[in-house]
This record gives C-alpha cells, sequence and structure tokens, in this order.
C-alpha cells in the first residue's frame, strides 16, 4: 500500500517516520501502540544484516526511489501526457538541469529538483546530432555539465546561450568558440612600460626603468642594499628577525605588494585599453593606497606610535 501511494504522490517525511514507528513498534511490542524500551535504534534495524540490521529498508529511501523514476520518465517516455505537459508548462523557457526550486513549483515537481545533485551523478546524455543535448547542463563530457565544470559566466565568457544545445556550439562539423584574447590582440613581447627588453617578471618589477622609479625611493629607504629580485624580496620579508619589529614588516610588505599590484595594473592599461600613467602620478597613487590602509591600523598603545606615522619616519619626499 505505501509503495502504490509513493509511486503515485509525493508523501510527506513525517508520513514516512510515522508508518517506521508502527513497524518499530510491531517488532518489539508485537503491537502497534509504541515501540518504547527498544533496545535497537530503527534506523539500527534497517542496516544491511553484513553491518548487524535485519536488512529492512526505511521507507523514506521508497519516496526517493519512486521519485527518481519519475525523472527517469520524464526524461526517457517522451509518448507520456504527463512529460508532454510538464515540458509544455513547467520546463518550457527553463530545462530540468536550471530550474531553481520553488514554492510556487507542484510538490512532485520540487521533489524531482531536489534530487538533481543525485540524478547528474547516475545520468548520461547520448549527444547524437547535438539537437536534444544541453550543452551546459547535459553530462555530455568527461568532465560532466559544463555549467558545473566551467562556473555560472562561462555561456557570457564562450558566448553560448545558457540553454543552447550541443549543435549550436557547432558550425560545418567545427566548435563555434570566440577566440583567446592572446588572439584577439598583438600583445608585445617586449616590456610595455620602457620597450627596452623583453617582458619577465624580474624585469618588469625590477629592471624595468619605469617600475624602479616606482618602487627604489622605498626600497633604497628601507634597505641599504635594496632587493634585485623577487625572491630576495620575499626571503627579507620573511626573515625571522623581523619578527622584533614586526611593524616595519608590516609597511615593507604593503609597500611591495602595493607596487606589484599598480605595476601590474598599469602594464595591462597599455596592453588593454592603450592609456598610461607618468611614473609621478603612480608614485602619488601608491602614497595615497599605503595611508589609506594604515588608517586601519590603530596604535597598540597610547604612547606608542601608529603605524601611518611610522611610515612617514622612512616615507621617500
Amino acid at each position: 500500500m505505501v509503495n502504490f501511494w509513493s509511486a503515485v504522490f509525493v508523501l510527506p517525511q513525517t508520513f514516512y517516520a510515522k508508518i517506521d514507528s508502527l513497524c518499530a513498534a510491531f517488532l518489539w511490542r508485537n503491537h502497534t501502540g509504541s515501540a518504547s524500551g527498544a533496545r535497537v535504534a530503527w534506523k539500527d534495524v534497517c542496516k544491511p544484516k553484513a553491518e548487524g540490521g535485519l536488512g529492512l529498508r526505511p521507507l523514506e529511501e521508497f519516496g526517493t526511489v519512486f521519485t527518481l523514476k519519475r525523472v527517469w520518465i520524464f526524461f526517457s517516455s517522451s509518448g507520456s501526457l504527463w512529460v508532454d505537459w510538464l515540458k509544455n508548462h513547467v520546463f518550457h523557457r527553463e530545462r530540468f538541469w536550471s530550474l531553481s526550486d520553488s514554492p510556487r513549483l507542484s510538490p512532485t515537481v520540487r521533489s524531482m529538483l531536489q534530487l538533481c545533485p543525485v540524478v547528474s551523478e547516475f545520468m548520461r546524455c547520448e549527444v547524437g546530432n547535438g539537437g536534444i543535448a544541453s550543452f551546459w547542463f547535459d553530462h555530455w563530457t568527461r568532465l560532466g555539465p559544463l555549467i558545473q565544470f566551467a562556473g555560472q559566466n562561462a555561456p557570457r565568457s564562450l558566448r553560448i546561450r545558457k540553454n543552447a544545445k550541443v549543435i549550436e556550439a557547432t558550425r560545418n562539423g567545427e566548435w563555434l568558440m570566440p577566440a583567446a584574447r592572446s588572439q584577439e590582440l598583438q600583445i608585445p613581447e617586449a616590456c610595455v612600460l620602457c620597450s627596452s627588453r623583453l617582458e619577465t617578471h624580474h624585469h618588469l618589477f625590477f629592471e624595468c626603468e619605469y617600475s624602479s622609479a616606482l618602487w627604489q625611493p622605498y626600497a633604497s629607504a628601507v634597505w641599504l642594499l635594496p632587493p634585485t629580485d623577487i625572491h630576495s624580496t620575499v626571503s627579507w620579508i620573511l626573515r625571522p628577525q623581523q619578527a622584533s619589529n614586526s611593524s616595519s614588516a608590516v609597511i615593507v610588505k604593503l609597500v611591495f605588494q602595493s607596487s606589484v599590484y599598480l605595476i601590474w595594473k598599469e602594464r595591462n592599461a597599455r596592453i588593454f585599453t592603450a592609456t598610461s600613467t607618468p611614473p609621478q602620478v603612480l608614485q602619488k597613487a601608491l602614497d595615497r593606497l599605503i595611508r589609506d590602509r594604515l588608517l586601519s591600523f590603530p596604535a597598540s598603545t597610547p604612547s606608542s606610535s601608529s603605524m601611518l606615522e611610522l611610515y612617514f619616519s622612512f616615507r621617500p619626499p
């Protein structure tokens, strides 16, 4: 009887819990009054025999099984009146995988949608000519649903609409994908800040004249012999003796990180927007960025200097 009604309707969890309690009472008391005093919890009784249970199945699992069956019928029975109604009235705008659970939907549809994570692990899609398979939501690649692999912004990035079929992403047997940005833009190999040498991380942040004009005034105020590469800079910052002067170490880290950020931002601006900023203007931006950040660091004691005051002590004029 429970199986019949579970196959027809989505029964509430309380219904299954009540039937399970009646079964437990009958097992331990030989009547359906109460299972109080039972020595073994019903969930343990329902474990497989190999795990010490009696091999019974919790009735709630039957509800899950029949919901999975409805999902299977939805995808496989194209001649079903119920399936046609769902496709024309519920899933006519959003596909099964993309429709969000909502109270406005029927309990049957909601129960199906709530099992999407479970269903996606077992269902696979045959692409065929690509006219039916969803490009983003069906499990037609080894990567699984592409919307999960590439993220929610992928349809906009690849210019393939969210509800597109696989065939819509092809043309004459070839994938219809936008060209990579590196193919659309002619990015020069030479440093775009000084145009004197090939661009490498080492050159961009330490050898480039433009970067040096930003970084060296601060480095000279901290080090007698400023580091000549990123690794030596990081090693100096992380040295144990810096713990004795943690405030100075924090400021040095902030200067270093802010400089790298502004240099890289300027580099990208010149490549992608064809705009440039003079080193003097960028240095003022660096100073402003550091000041604003240090304002959030109060002095450790009322009599001690704040980190902003410490920054002013070695800030270049």
